[in-house]
């Protein structure tokens, strides 16, 4: 007989449990839309953000030759962050320079093509510099 895999079985007794204590496991609010519009996204974006929700993920994508967005707004606390999409290149770059002069740093960025040029989505978020005083 075949041993599973600790992965496996961690992944069973995950879905086990939250099958048999639905809302335990997995109790974090979040919401996800699909198919957005950049105007539909702005709106989402300041609807949820006014919501207590944080944008945590957005990428850019076409079908059918239009700008889509799928994007994920998390309920959790973090410092603060500014968003941009539908930025060009140039843009994109303008943006980074004057962001990451402010102490905020990249941590998510969509690259994607509208009618073949580069279009960016991008998160950054204010640095925390920690610093550690130790006294003896």
């Amino acid at each position: 007989m075949k041993t599973r895999s600790k992965f496996l079985n961690r992944l069973l007794t995950a879905v086990a449990a939250s099958v048999l204590l639905p809302g335990t496991l997995f109790a974090q609010a979040w919401v996800a839309r699909h198919g957005l519009s950049p105007a539909d996204y702005q709106t989402e974006f300041n609807t949820h953000t006014a919501n207590g929700y944080r944008l945590t993920s957005v990428n850019g994508y076409t079908t059918n030759g239009a700008e889509k967005y799928i994007a994920l707004w998390e309920k959790v606390s973090g410092g603060a962050y500014v968003t941009k999409h539908s930025m060009t290149a140039a843009e994109y770059q303008t943006a980074f320079n004057t962001y990451t002069s402010q102490g905020y740093r990249p941590t998510l960025i969509s690259g994607y093509a509208v009618s073949g040029v580069a279009q960016f989505a991008a998160i950054w978020e204010k640095e925390i510099r920690w610093r550690l005083d130790c006294k003896t």
